[in-house]
């Protein structure tokens, strides 16, 4: 060693070679996010309710076209008024109301590490994974197609990091993988790479089911078990316009009916 060298020089090698060796990344410990701040109003209380009454009106009138006899049956049961010939569906504000009055103000996502359980809705935050990027990219390898290798990466990484509490729909598409059955092997990453609740594919009652029924035996309970207390979640879309088609049906009332919580959201495929 040079005679030269300071206390202050060995104490940045040691620096660099710690940060050459990988260090552990510093970060807060797992926690339940809460907001404590009052939501911005973007729009005032006269814009919100035009912003409803339309939506309303749009419903009612115009309504929404279904391509499920299934959905077209409970909706009539409930009281909209059917169209069978072009598949229309016309629901009422007071029907509405009604649905909106069983709907939780917030709700619970146990995965199979009851220490990572979610509260969803209120004031709590919660940070989760994009879903379904057909490509992948990074500094050393580039850009590539979405595959498994790099699927189960994905999860690892979210798995270490405290910040990320949910796992989004194939985070990356594993496109070598048959797209049938691929979702087998990204729940199963998902469960076995990681201790978080992830997001179910909802694109037909099998793929929704396999995802409840996966989580399920991870967590050691029956259905019945996780309709009380559930694991996974979906995000349904709708087509534009207006049009609720018959795979995303199915997977909305197969999570329905098993308990698990849905997102309808205003994105629209094209």
């Amino acid at each position: 060693m040079n005679a030269n060298q300071t206390s202050s020089d060995r104490r940045g090698a040691r620096r660099d070679k710690t940060a050459r060796g990988g260090g552990q990344i510093r970060q807060l410990p797992w926690r339940d996010v809460q907001n404590p701040y009052a939501p911005m109003e973007l729009a005032s209380v006269d814009q919100v309710e035009a912003i409803h009454a339309t939506s309303m009106r749009i419903l009612s009138e115009l309504g929404v076209r279904v391509l499920s006899p299934k959905v077209m049956d409970l909706f009539e049961k409930a009281g909209a008024l059917v169209n069978r010939d072009d598949g229309t569906v016309r629901v009422g504000e007071d029907l509405i109301a009604e649905a909106r009055r069983t709907a939780p103000s917030q709700f619970t996502l146990t995965s199979r590490n009851p220490a990572r359980r979610l509260t969803l809705g209120g004031r709590h935050m919660v940070f989760g994974l994009v879903a379904g990027p057909p490509n992948v990219h990074d500094c050393i390898n580039g850009r590539r197609s979405g595959n498994l290798t790099d699927y189960q990466n994905f999860i690892r990484l979210a798995h270490h990091f405290n910040a990320i509490h949910l796992i989004g729909n194939q985070v990356t598409a594993p496109q070598e993988l048959p797209a049938n059955n691929r979702h087998l092997d990204t729940y199963l990453a998902n469960l076995t790479l990681s201790d978080r609740s992830f997001h179910c594919t909802a694109i037909g009652r099998g793929r929704a089911m396999d995802g409840i029924a996966m989580m399920a035996i991870a967590r050691g309970i029956s259905l019945e078990e996780m309709a009380r207390d559930p694991g996974v979640i979906t995000i349904i879309s709708v087509n534009s316009p207006r049009l609720l088609d018959g795979e995303m049906a199915e997977g909305l009332m197969t999570m329905a009916e098993h308990g698990q919580p849905v997102v309808v959201t205003p994105f629209t495929l094209m």
